[in-house]
């Protein structure tokens, strides 16, 4: 397989979020070798995709970490 765990990331910022992650992953791989992908999408994106895998994220996903408005 191409990665043992995918992530969908979604954030107003994917370009910084994207090499943030990347410095993640590289860690967790190099500690534990586990392969790690990250899908990034906007809150739009997310929102107004009709892309099928987005759908069962929507309704069967898990939270992770979110937020907190300020």
């Amino acid at each position: 397989p191409l990665s043992d765990i995918d992530i969908l990331l979604i954030t107003n910022n994917k370009e910084n979020t994207k090499r943030l992650f990347s410095e993640f992953i590289f860690r967790i791989y190099n500690e534990t070798f586990v392969k790690i992908s990250g899908k990034y999408l906007t809150p739009g994106q997310f929102r107004n995709s009709i892309e099928p895998l987005y759908g069962i994220i929507k309704k069967e996903g898990k939270i992770l970490w979110k937020k907190r408005a300020i």
